[in-house]
């Protein structure tokens, strides 16, 4: 079947506005997100509402996959400290020897 040029243009017309009322209709209803916020309310009370609801779950779930934080004995924070001062050591002499040569 063949269309016309003022058919195409007329079912042009008519997607757009269905497309518009569609938007329209998302943003009464809420774009079909459930939230805790009211449905007429602005995006961003929706989202921080979203982010108020997330922490609070994840607040009440323990995570088995966290790591407790590892703790270094003195002595191996100070082993770590003596190595790091040796190798600046060394560098800055050998910055010294290449200004001395030039």
């Amino acid at each position: 079947m063949t269309y016309t040029a003022q058919q195409l243009r007329e079912a042009a017309t008519i997607q757009t506005e269905i497309e518009r009322r569609q938007a329209r209709l998302a943003k009464i209803l809420g774009g079909g997100s459930p939230s805790r916020a009211a449905p007429g309310a602005p995006p961003a009370k929706k989202r921080a509402a979203k982010k108020r609801a997330a922490k609070k779950s994840a607040a009440k779930k323990p995570s088995a996959t966290k790591r407790a934080t590892r703790k270094m004995s003195a002595k191996g924070l100070a082993n770590i400290r003596a190595a790091q001062k040796k190798r600046w050591a060394m560098h800055k002499k050998k910055l010294q020897a290449e200004s001395e040569g030039k």
